[in-house]
């Protein structure tokens, strides 16, 4: 009897038929193909190869009879065509071949996730310091990983949708097959991607997808770059607060009475002193006998402002952290002002060999000659504001100095003596209030002055109770209300200095800023003799005398010449490049004694250097364009794709084996690949995209030329 067998394929039953043993011949169907080792004779029937196993299944045509049910209705050799269901469940792609753009849209939303968690944490960590941040990982790491997790997932989804273009592609329009070898190249990186885009001339929005591979290329570069480290002093709280010296009451030196003299009295006559006018005045007092010992640290702090060369030395403070800042803050101090009088000078010329001493001149002539003059510079102590030419209105001096000097040219020889510039110079100290600013950086002090004032409080330093007290009125117009120092005998309250509420308030000074400030009567009755002999020799033993411009109160002169350097105070006077650096740098170092010694403190804010995490924006802006570009992309893959109606192969290798060319294009391929003209012949190939009953297939045009 006949036997009755079923053929299996891949993936379906095409035929089922009947092998006829009469005649051991059969006729091949025109549908199917030879199996390996038949051969077909001339009549279209094939023979079987012996040498092959005997279970191998020799095919015969399908006869007439057969009907369309692949029922069979008689004895003789009956074949059966396969339903129609089965045929159409072979065109349609099964539910289990997996290809759908769940992977492609569970990434890009890893990917979304990954973008937003580092703005968010980008955001969050801008500006704050390093230390509140206490993850196990670094800050840089986590921003690193969350970017190559964007950067991978995004790739993916990128190299997926561009793997489904070669089908798209083709499906929309007739190309070579190099095109789609262009789009399976640009799946795979970004060397495929930048020829895609040569290719296509970057002119379809096919391309976005080429263009986000080649962005991506700088994506996590670009997110390493977002984060840098900024530091910053910022205050803290430290166990022991910065401190900084300030003074607001001065009472240094020892005033001692040792005895009493004798009463002692005179008449001043009206516009005889100072340019008083009014009544006569009679000024009357006690005369004593005292012993003024002036505080070591302050005449120590005068030596050193005059006599060294050194930066100025500064306040006391405490900053453990090395950088601290303290408010703007008052104190008593010190201060200075030089003043050009070159103008009042007067020259005098005279004949003769000896004319004597001429009055209120600067040098003497000796013997007529014109350049051998013996001193080069005169200075002369002036204790009483009425005797200086531009601070007569400072009551709160503590002494000025008039100095003649005569230009260095002459002392080299280089100038006879009536061609030399001689120039005059009025200094003056004086008790001031001060407001700082002061911090300290990387443990070096810095302070300015933000205002100075010499405002003395009227009526402050008046006679206390006592034996003279009857005729201090008097005496303070006698003095022209100055500090210069008598041996009369008075008890006289604290010299009071103030700020006027208006200039605090005009130069933003704290609420709490001290704005009175007292000084002493033993401070000034010790501090200023101790000055005054500062700036004077014991003896005048020069032939020269000063230019006094008014001088009432005789003193000793500096001088510094030739013949005898004079003090060292003349020497450094006379060689100071800048008097008023000289002057202010003495007073600085004053002021600084008088704040370091006081019991008084200002307190500060400590700070410490903190690193903060900063965020560069601009370097954000690639990243994100990146995956806008991607996430547009993909999704406008997938709605193409479903618009086409194609399955979602992508980069299946099984899809492109399956659904790759047709046997006659590959033919003509491997026909010129034999003579090494294959991508010559693919280029000339004109490949469509079509659905027969077989399911989609890369066909070749009939019109394609032929090798």
């Amino acid at each position: 009897m006949p036997s009755q067998l079923l053929l299996e394929g891949e993936s379906r039953a095409e035929l089922l038929y009947l092998q006829d043993y009469q005649g051991g011949q059969t006729t091949r169907p025109p549908s199917l193909s030879v199996l390996e080792g038949d051969s077909l004779d001339e009549e279209g029937a094939y023979h079987s190869d012996s040498t092959l196993p005997q279970h191998r299944i020799k095919r015969k045509p399908v006869p007439s009879s057969l009907n369309e049910s692949g029922s069979n209705q008689s004895s003789s050799p009956q074949y059966a065509r396969v339903s129609d269901e089965s045929s159409i469940s072979e065109k349609t792609p099964s539910s289990t071949d997996n290809h759908s753009w769940w992977m492609e849209i569970s990434i890009m939303v890893v990917c979304l996730l990954a973008v937003v968690t580092s703005t968010v944490l980008l955001f969050y960590a801008d500006g704050r310091p390093l230390t509140d941040y206490n993850f196990f990982v670094s800050f840089n790491t986590l921003i690193s990983i969350l970017a190559t997790v964007a950067r991978a997932t995004l790739a993916f989804a990128i190299g997926s949708c561009l793997g489904q273009w070669k089908w798209n592609w083709l499906r929309k329009r007739p190309d070579t097959p190099v095109v789609f070898e262009s789009f399976e190249d640009a799946s795979r990186g970004p060397m495929g991607s930048f020829w895609l885009l040569y290719r296509l001339r970057a002119c379809h929005w096919a391309t976005i997808g080429a263009y986000t591979t080649l962005l991506i290329l700088g994506f996590e570069p670009f997110m390493q770059a977002v984060i840098y480290y900024e530091g910053l002093l910022e205050t803290t709280q430290p166990q022991t607060a910065p401190l900084i010296g300030t003074s607001n009451r001065l009472d240094i030196g020892s005033y001692t009475l040792l005895a009493e003299g004798s009463s002692y009295g005179w008449l001043i006559p009206n516009g005889t002193v100072y340019g008083m006018t009014g009544e006569n005045i009679t000024v009357s007092s006690v005369m004593g006998k005292f012993r003024r010992e002036a505080s070591g640290g302050l005449a120590s702090a005068i030596y050193r402002g005059f006599y060294t060369n050194d930066p100025r030395d500064a306040v006391s403070f405490t900053c453990v952290s090395g950088n601290c800042t303290w408010p703007i803050h008052t104190s008593l101090s010190v201060c200075s002002s030089c003043n050009d009088i070159s103008d009042q000078l007067k020259v005098y010329g005279h004949n003769g060999t000896d004319a004597g001493t001429l009055n209120d001149s600067l040098l003497q002539e000796t013997g007529g000659n014109e350049t051998d003059r013996e001193a080069y510079m005169s200075a002369k102590l002036l204790a009483n504001r009425w005797d200086t030419l531009t601070f007569t209105e400072l009551d709160t001096m503590i002494a000025a100095v008039s100095i003649l000097r005569a230009e260095p040219a002459y002392a080299n020889h280089e100038k006879r003596w009536n061609e030399t510039l001689v120039v005059a110079t009025e200094c003056a100290v004086y008790f001031c209030t001060n407001a700082y600013r002061s911090e300290v950086r990387a443990g070096i002090f810095h302070e300015d002055i933000v205002a100075s004032w010499s405002n003395r409080v009227p009526g402050s330093y008046s006679s206390k109770p006592g034996p003279n007290s009857a005729f201090w009125g008097n005496y303070s117009k006698f003095i022209n209300h100055s500090l210069t120092i008598r041996e009369a005998i008075f008890y006289l309250d604290d010299l009071q200095l103030q700020i006027p509420k208006e200039e605090a308030d005009r130069h933003k000074l704290p609420d709490d800023a001290t704005l009175l400030f007292n000084i002493s009567q033993n401070t000034t009755e010790t501090t200023l003799p101790f000055v005054y002999g500062f700036f004077q020799e014991p003896a005048s033993l020069k032939e020269l005398e000063f230019f006094g411009l008014g001088q009432t109160t005789s003193y000793n002169p500096m001088h510094y010449g030739k013949s005898d350097s004079g003090t060292i105070i003349a020497h450094k006077l006379y060689k100071s490049a800048n008097l008023t650096e000289t002057f202010a740098r003495a007073a600085a170092t004053m002021s600084n004694w008088i704040r370091s010694n006081s019991n008084l403190t200002i307190a500060g804010n400590q700070q410490e250097w903190v690193l903060h995490i900063r965020v560069r924006w601009p370097c954000v802006t690639l990243p994100v364009l990146v995956v806008l570009l991607g996430c547009s992309f993909v999704f406008l893959t997938m709605w193409e794709t479903r618009r086409l109606r194609l399955p979602a192969w992508k980069t299946d290798v099984l899809a492109t084996l399956t659904h790759s060319l047709d046997t006659g294009a590959r033919e003509k391929l491997r026909e010129a690949s034999l003579r090494g003209r294959m991508r010559e012949r693919a280029k000339g190939m004109i490949l469509n995209f079509e659905d027969d009953e077989k399911g989609l297939e890369l066909k070749a045009q009939d019109d394609s030329p032929s090798e």
